[in-house]
């Protein structure tokens, strides 16, 4: 006949399988936040702990295309980010280099990703005595803190400066045929490069007025820039939890991000389609997108 204390030990034994369990799913569920193949989003792999479900596991629905005669391909992502960098340097670069491709193209481009918006004062006074706008003799500095808006990059300082240089840029040479260029330059360099080398070169080589994209960097213009750049970012209505991210005609090619590119853009455009769209456009990207600590 069992005693008190064989219902004790059956419960310890019990107790000890659960909390096993338990250490068991959390490893698993850590183990995909750093190894998956697609992009995580703020907080996901909480949601895996959790519920023990992967965004891998997921089946996304048949992305269905807006065909025009000239799409409006969107491109979100970050300077720092070597997915970001992948697709720059791999299918855009491709897509924009065809010349009969890239003739039925609008280029946007969104350099903000993961980064985040703070007004002034949001942040500590310590942040404000190292990173005020001025230096000692008046002359602007290289912060992140610009006018009434600290911007917090998920690659730090050096991404924040290279995503407001872009955006900068943008506004400088005003044309997608310049500043297209431009970004491709940068992103061809290797990551671990400063955004300072790559971008003083590429503006040298592409004859950018590198005054005038300083003058923008350090002034309330620039800051203005990248505000809105950002506020366009996270637009709630795109849904965007990763970068890079790919809207083509206003639909969300998830293919096109893991470097299908050509694929989705020839998706969206009606015939008769340039000749790039009949060739094999190359298969996937290896590198996770960067959501939440990936990149």
């Amino acid at each position: 006949m069992p005693t008190r204390f064989s219902y004790i030990a059956l419960a310890v034994v019990c107790v000890l399988a659960l909390v096993d369990n338990v250490v068991a799913l959390t490893v698993r569920s850590f183990d995909r936040s750093s190894s998956a193949s697609s992009a995580y989003g703020p907080f996901e792999w909480m949601r895996d702990i959790i519920f023990h479900h992967s965004k891998s596991e997921e089946k996304s629905p048949a992305v269905v295309p807006s065909v025009r005669d000239v799409a409006k391909v969107e491109i979100y992502y970050e300077t720092k980010c070597p997915a970001c960098e992948e697709l720059l340097n791999g299918s855009l670069r491709q897509a924009f280099e065809d010349k009969n491709l890239s003739a039925r193209i609008e280029f946007n481009l969104y350099p903000f990703g993961n980064a985040v918006m703070l007004s002034a004062d949001e942040v500590s006074e310590g942040y404000h005595f190292w990173h005020d706008n001025t230096s000692v003799d008046g002359a602007r500095s290289l912060g992140t803190l610009v006018g009434d808006v600290v911007f917090v990059c998920q690659h730090d300082d050096q991404e924040c400066l290279g995503n407001m240089i872009q955006a900068c840029t943008m506004d400088v040479v005003k044309t997608p045929s310049r500043y297209v260029p431009f970004t491709l330059c940068m992103a061809s360099y290797d990551i671990s490069f400063g955004v300072e080398k790559a971008s003083y070169e590429c503006g040298d080589k592409l004859g950018i007025d590198m005054d005038a994209l300083r003058n923008c960097v350090l002034s309330r213009k620039g800051t203005k820039l990248q505000s809105k750049i950002g506020e366009i970012s996270n637009d709630l209505a795109l849904k965007r939890d990763h970068v890079p991210f790919v809207m083509i005609n206003g639909v969300n090619f998830p293919d096109a991000e893991d470097g299908k590119l050509i694929t989705s853009i020839c998706a969206s455009l009606t015939d008769p389609k340039p000749s790039i769209c009949q060739e094999k456009t190359g298969t996937g990207s290896s590198i996770a997108g960067c959501g939440d600590g990936l990149c």
